[in-house]
């Protein structure tokens, strides 16, 4: 598949999106644990850094998203507006 936001020939978001959904079931695995009755704080601290940690990659995925959808927009939708208001003899300066 042709990207925009692409490393070596491979998209950025689809590999990016992974990241942030296991950190997120591991958040929600590690807050069932301690509501379970763990002793221990530090199972919420790991939820709370697991899913912090999770932002992160979705923030990246975000910026890829957006840079396939915009080339992907401009690819499509402006080529297409400029084409034709260029047969019409309307040509943007």
């Amino acid at each position: 598949m042709r990207s925009a936001a692409s490393i070596f020939d491979h998209p950025i978001h689809p590999m990016l999106i992974v990241f942030p959904i296991g950190l997120w079931i591991f958040s929600l695995a590690c807050d069932a644990i301690r509501l379970a009755g763990a002793a221990s704080d530090a199972w919420s601290t790991v939820a709370f850094f697991s899913m912090v940690g999770g932002f992160i990659p979705v923030l990246l995925s975000i910026i890829g998203a957006a840079l396939i959808f915009v080339s992907g927009w401009l690819g499509s939708q402006m080529v297409h507006v400029l084409v034709r208001a260029g047969h019409r003899g309307e040509v943007y300066r």
